[in-house]
């Protein structure tokens, strides 16, 4: 190997990949280190051992010339390595010179103290308490067309200089105290980042008002509705099977159109505000328990709705019965083309005679005839 080989292979910029004349993934420049007669971490280390007696790891001999000098000894790109996610990743490789050795045994002492130093900062800094705020990343799927967009959402932190999360900017204890009331909830596009000088005194004092103003319509919202549950709840305690498997299709299903529990509900008699019952149930959304929640629950345990259950099947029975007993009087013939056709419009004349005369709608009676 040479510099005369390695430069039919480098780039214009004096680097590129070496694989072409050593077989390996290691940068141009890698290689001519190796060709200077400079060491590797690890080399340097069995030198430092051999000449000085200071036994360093390589990673320490790297650690200790960063210390000593405050920046990171030479490297170059040295093949491709597996990190911790399974991806390939280009590796470094740390090169040192014999005098660069000989700076980190001559500087041992000074390495030391500097060490010392660092762990007083380290300890003062863990002891000291600190006040701010920061911004995370986040993302949604509320762009144009649907399109990914980031944004960065504030956060606020209290606590040790040392657990202070990253874009971390200090503040006085006010805006502290009024940015944790945006946390979380506050978002910036595009450039845009917190700063503390956004969270005054009149800032605050503006949107404590509006939550005061917000939490008081809450209550009177909270209040009315449970007036409201109180009376529904009467209504649904004095009301029948139907009347209150109505109310529930209204409160639970949110059917406040269905024609079906209106007419039911007007028939027994029952006089129910429709206009309240989206409010309700918006509300229930809260997390208000009431009596009504409670018959609700409770209702398949009810006597009364088992004994309801029960005459609604001696009812099918009855009317099935009587279906029954009209067709054993004649007209089978017209009953098996009505069953042909689909049980659908128009039927014979003689059908219609006998549904009419069974007291039933179309509905009732098809679906009757067909279990028959």
């Amino acid at each position: 190997m040479s510099h005369e080989l390695l430069d039919s292979v480098t780039n214009s910029n004096g680097g590129g990949l070496s694989v072409e004349v050593t077989g390996k993934y290691t940068s141009v420049r890698h290689e001519r280190a190796r060709l200077d007669g400079k060491m590797t971490a690890g080399d340097g280390a069995k030198l430092l051992k051999k000449q000085f007696k200071i036994s360093l790891k390589a990673k320490e001999l790297t650690e200790a010339f960063q210390i000593l000098t405050g920046r990171e000894p030479e490297w170059h790109h040295a093949g491709f390595y597996k990190n911790g996610t399974g991806k390939s990743r280009m590796g470094r490789t740390f090169f040192f010179s014999s005098d660069d050795i000989e700076l980190v045994a001559l500087g041992q002492d000074k390495i030391a103290a500097i060490k010392l130093e660092r762990e007083r900062e380290r300890e003062i800094a863990k002891n000291t308490i600190v006040t701010g705020i920061y911004f995370s990343w986040e993302s949604d799927y509320s762009g144009a067309y649907g399109k990914k967009r980031n944004f960065k959402v504030l956060g606020t932190y209290q606590g040790s200089e040392l657990g202070t999360p990253t874009n971390f900017t200090s503040s006085t204890e006010d805006q502290y105290q009024c940015a944790k009331l945006f946390e979380n909830n506050k978002r910036y596009m595009g450039w845009d980042e917190p700063s503390p000088s956004e969270f005054s005194a009149e800032v605050f004092q503006a949107e404590s008002e509006r939550r005061e103003r917000v939490e008081m319509e809450k209550k009177t919202k909270i209040e009315k509705t449970e007036k409201e549950l109180t009376e529904l709840s009467i209504v649904f305690e004095k009301a029948d099977h139907n009347s209150r498997e109505a109310i529930k299709s209204l409160i639970l299903n949110g059917n406040y159109g269905s024609k079906l529990p209106r007419c039911i509900l007007e028939r027994e008699g029952i006089k129910l505000d429709f206009a309240l019952l989206p409010r309700t149930e918006s509300l229930l959304k809260l997390g208000i328990t009431n009596q009504l929640n409670i018959y609700i629950a409770d209702y398949q345990d009810l006597p009364e709705h088992k004994k309801a259950e029960e005459d609604e099947k001696n009812k099918v029975a009855k009317l099935a019965a009587k279906i029954e007993s009209l067709k054993s009087q004649g007209l089978p013939a017209y009953f098996e083309q009505w069953k042909m056709d689909g049980c659908t419009h128009p039927a014979p004349a003689e059908v219609l005679a006998l549904k009419n005369a069974s007291g039933m709608n179309w509905k009732m009676f098809q679906n009757l005839y067909g279990k028959v």
